[in-house]
């Protein structure tokens, strides 16, 4: 989009026409499939046109209308696209919905547009979560909206370093804690790609009224309900729950996304926060429902995210009805105390359980998650004369194929007087990857060259369809 297109549509939103749309309410899925709800209160309009468009405004197909109702100030409008590709944290495809308003000349009286996403979002009780029929297992992590230098106040730029770090970590999946975050870091994840649970901290410290949650609730949801990055919704955290809170969400969500309670067996999910490794080790003990803890391996207290992380993981990849979980927590939360000379204060140890710190150093369980969560699950090995090249591979990736990535393979030897100084790269090639869809398991060989036997070491590097590494393995 140009500059002065752009300039026109921020102006348009800060001072629509005196006859305009108010807002938008949209559902798309999978299938292609759309409702929409549109707000106003004009009475000149006479029909709407819609039609979508890529991200750089090129219009892509026309939307016939297959359903148009009117009531008091909504206008709810059906309709189906056509060829689409779907959205989700492995591919997250967009869109430009365009919605006009028309007059009875057929002249646009106002238009809006809207991004979207077109994915589908089923909470299937006592089997799991789906994303465009894809059973989910969530690799995430908590965050706070933080920054030392201006604490709650961050940037776009912030947002998108956040999102990014989370990838590069093989996260799909962030929770909002403990309330709705800037719409930009909203937008990164619906760009590159994260699930959101998206929370209202309803009944916590201070503990939060009906009347003022209704409210609080109700604008939450109106203004985030159009991004495709959000599965669920959360109500309240550890010190309780509003209950009384827990249907107006769907009062205002067109796509009528699911609510859970953090901390709390509710409906159909268990979100207990920090089990104790034997609760997946001998099953949950609410047997029948969704067990995803919104906390756990808690940074402080548990020695580091990274130390117990891959024990507790074997059991929630291989316990049915584990839907993963989300570690605690991003950052560290440390603000910048002018009062005593710019020293970071992070409140003795209250705020100091980042995986990495406050302003983004990575620590070591940084690479121990991004190893334990990479997508790419290759079987250990050990290098000894009768080694064949074959590796066991799994595929973990939710919606990509295994052939639609690379794995780099590095025979090195290592020189200097202390063993690793220097590098001396023996034979470098790159392997191709089976045609595995995910969860299926298979085999990869790397080829052997001549003096092989004489490497101290074989790297393999595995690479997602976007370029960015996933995995870095070390082969003795």
């Amino acid at each position: 989009m140009d500059f002065w297109r752009y300039l026109q549509t921020c102006i348009l939103k800060s001072f629509p026409p005196k006859e305009h749309i108010e807002r938008v309410a949209i559902d798309a899925k999978a299938n292609g499939d759309i409702n929409v709800d549109i707000f106003s209160a004009s009475k000149k309009f006479e029909s709407i046109n819609l039609f979508l468009s890529d991200l750089n405004g090129n219009k892509l197909q026309n939307l016939p209308l297959k359903l148009s109702q009117i009531k008091n100030t909504k206008w709810h409008i059906s309709t189906k696209a056509k060829n689409i590709k779907t959205w989700n944290p492995e591919k997250p495809n967009l869109y430009i919905l365009n919605i006009e308003l028309l007059d009875k000349n057929k002249n646009i009286s106002h238009s809006v547009n809207e991004r979207i996403g077109f994915r589908t979002v089923e909470v299937v009780e006592a089997d799991g979560i789906y994303v465009n029929g894809k059973r989910i297992k969530f690799k995430g992590v908590n965050r706070h909206s933080f920054y030392p230098s201006s604490g709650r106040t961050t940037s776009k730029e912030l947002s998108i370093q956040h999102v990014k770090m989370m990838k590069d970590m093989n996260m799909n999946a962030v929770r909002m804690s403990h309330y709705p975050p800037d719409i930009h870091f909203l937008e990164a994840c619906d760009s590159l790609g994260l699930f959101v649970i998206d929370e209202v901290c309803t009944w916590h410290s201070p503990h939060l009224d009906t009347e003022v949650g209704k409210k609080i609730v109700k604008e939450t949801v109106i203004r985030d309900v159009n991004h495709p990055s959000i599965l669920l919704w959360a109500n309240g955290n550890e010190t309780g729950w509003n209950t009384e809170l827990d249907d107006d969400y769907a009062i205002w969500d067109i796509q009528k996304r699911e609510v859970l309670h953090p901390w709390n067996i509710f409906r159909k999910t268990n979100t207990m926060h920090y089990p104790s490794y034997h609760i997946f080790a001998y099953d949950s003990y609410a047997k029948d429902k969704i067990y995803f803890p919104t906390e756990f391996l808690h940074g402080l207290y548990d020695g580091g995210h990274g130390a117990g992380l891959d024990d507790y993981w074997k059991q929630m990849w291989n316990m049915p009805l584990s839907a993963g979980g989300f570690l605690w927590d991003f950052a560290d939360e440390a603000v910048v105390r002018t009062d005593k000379n710019n020293i970071l204060d992070t409140d003795g140890n209250h705020a100091a359980d980042g995986i990495v710190g406050p302003y983004g150093e990575k620590e070591a369980s940084y690479f121990t998650i991004k190893e334990v969560w990479s997508p790419i699950f290759i079987e250990n090995r050990f290098i000894k004369p009768s080694f064949n090249g074959v590796f066991r591979v799994e595929n973990r990736y939710h919606f990509t194929n295994l052939n639609e990535c690379k794995i780099l393979a590095k025979w090195v030897q290592f020189e200097g007087s202390k063993g690793t100084d220097k590098i001396k790269i023996l034979s470098e090639s790159e392997v191709k990857l089976p045609n595995l869809n995910p969860s299926q398991k298979g085999e990869f060989v790397v080829n052997k060259p001549n003096n092989w036997q004489s490497s101290d070491v074989l790297y393999l590097t595995a690479i997602d369809p976007n370029g960015m590494e996933v995995l870095l393995g070390v082969i003795q």
